[in-house]
């Protein structure tokens, strides 16, 4: 056998044996950074559970103030009405 020629099988075999390495090393690499990616999705999941929690909250507490305000609408309706009645009197005594 001549060494000057290039053995086909031992370039192949090296081309394919690198081809391999590198793939592995990307497949590693790429997996790294799927878990940090995996790990900052589940943290910010954690901090959306926590908001959604104090929106919640937040909406309850609206409904309470909607309530109160129709609340104190409705009072301010009623004391309305009962100082138009008042003024009625007073402009019936008035007139007598």
């Amino acid at each position: 056998m001549d060494p000057s020629k290039i053995d086909w099988g031992d370039s192949l075999g090296g081309f394919v044996t690198g081809a391999v390495t590198v793939l592995a090393g990307m497949f590693n690499w790429f997996g790294k950074k799927l878990r940090e990616v995996h790990k900052r999705i589940d943290v910010v999941e954690g901090t959306i559970g926590g908001y959604a929690v104090h929106i919640g909250q937040q909406k309850e507490q609206h409904k309470a103030n909607q309530q109160q305000f129709q609340d104190v609408k409705h009072d301010l309706n009623a004391i309305n009405q009962k100082q138009d009645r008042q003024m009625e009197i007073l402009l019936q005594i008035n007139r007598k």
